[in-house]
């Protein structure tokens, strides 16, 4: 049974927001992008073998310190999409900054490692609060429906924002180029914030 009220509408909004993040997500990666500009811009394997430290570091730790701060809050949609602003915007940042920078390769490579860090010590705060939220808007037996579908339409995006981006590498120079690369994961990045916008939080927690 459908308990949840406006169901439909958020279970297709939170859809379009995971595949949208996924599309983002997949031009911001740890395996492709990322290693690849940081190694054109000059980092060493060593330097670059920190990305993962900072992301997985920066993903659980502030769960740990946001898990106390949150269970008192009876709505917590706005939490979310203010938030949520956090985990995006590192990413517009770089993507001026490879113009506004495009000749200070060091100052690139300190900004990346920035850019990261402030988006995933972001996604580690929201984390426990978008799980808790979800459960609150999802029924439980249309939770892993809903995580498959934001994974199922998720991949063609990614499949044709990582094409776009290969065209970009190939046309633009560096490091410009991957500065429209960034700037394309922003622009998924807040589909997917347009989309959980106008999710519904009518039950309080």
């Amino acid at each position: 049974p459908r308990t949840v009220p406006s169901f439909d509408r958020n279970f297709w909004l939170n859809v379009a927001d995971g595949a949208f993040v996924t599309a983002g997500m997949a031009l911001c990666s740890l395996q492709v992008f990322l290693p690849s500009w940081l190694l054109q811009l000059g980092a060493t394997p060593a330097v670059i073998g920190l990305l993962p430290v900072v992301w997985f570091t920066g993903f659980a730790l502030p769960q740990v310190l946001s898990a106390e701060y949150v269970k008192p809050l009876v709505n917590r949609h706005p939490f979310l999409l203010r938030w949520g602003l956090f985990i995006r915007l590192p990413w517009l940042a770089l993507a001026v900054a490879a113009w506004w920078f495009r000749d200070q390769f060091l100052a690139l490579i300190l900004l990346t490692f920035v850019a990261t860090a402030a988006c995933v010590a972001s996604i580690g705060v929201v984390n426990p609060v978008w799980l808790s939220f979800i459960g609150k808007v999802t029924p439980v037996e249309h939770r892993g429906r809903l995580h498959g579908f934001r994974l199922f339409f998720g991949g063609p995006i990614s499949l044709a924002g990582t094409w776009l981006a290969g065209v970009i590498l190939a046309r633009v120079a560096f490091p410009v180029n991957y500065g429209w690369v960034f700037g394309l994961a922003f622009v998924f990045f807040m589909l997917s914030w347009a989309c959980f916008s106008a999710v519904k939080e009518q039950v309080p927690s």
